[in-house]
């Protein structure tokens, strides 16, 4: 079963390549920490893919990303509020370049890589891995993935991340 459908205004959740004339568009639930989402993403969307060349490019297909969050993986939210924020930062490019460099570096945000880092660490480690793939400024980026103050303040235990939290 699939979920509903995002509204077509939500950017924050979903981000595509290719025309929205394309005849044909193919929508892709993945996740940053899974390895198989990591394959999918490499096929489909990474610069180097020979169906984006050869169908995206041409107009032919165009390919949508959703964020699906696996919570059985502390980092995956994580993960995915690195990318959005790089998208915040710096527009889709950054987000693409964030997003490419995520999954090639997914190895790093294993769970057992992990298991003594706390929430800032690893937020600081994401936020430097997308920032030097985007050419963002680190603190930039890591501003948006620390937790809200203002939602501290009023007593909210989960917070999240200003604004781009799941």
């Amino acid at each position: 079963l699939m979920p509903p459908p995002l509204p077509a205004s939500s950017n924050a959740l979903r981000r595509a390549l290719g025309s929205p004339q394309a005849p044909a568009t193919l929508g892709c639930y993945l996740d940053f920490s899974c390895p198989f989402s990591a394959k999918m993403y490499t096929r489909l969307f990474s610069p180097k893919s020979a169906i984006k060349s050869k169908y995206v490019d041409s107009e032919k297909l165009r390919l949508e990303f959703y964020h699906q969050v696996q919570p059985w993986h502390p980092q995956s939210a994580l993960m995915h509020e690195a990318a959005i924020a790089a998208g915040e930062v710096g527009g889709d490019d950054a987000f693409w370049k964030g997003a490419e460099a995520l999954m090639e570096n997914r190895e790093r945000f294993t769970d057992t890589e992990l298991v003594d880092k706390t929430r800032r660490e690893v937020s600081a480690e994401l936020a430097a891995l997308v920032a030097d793939a985007c050419g963002l400024e680190k603190n930039e980026v890591l501003s948006l993935l620390e937790l809200d103050p203002e939602a501290i303040a009023r007593g909210e235990k989960n917070g999240g991340s200003k604004g781009i939290g799941f």
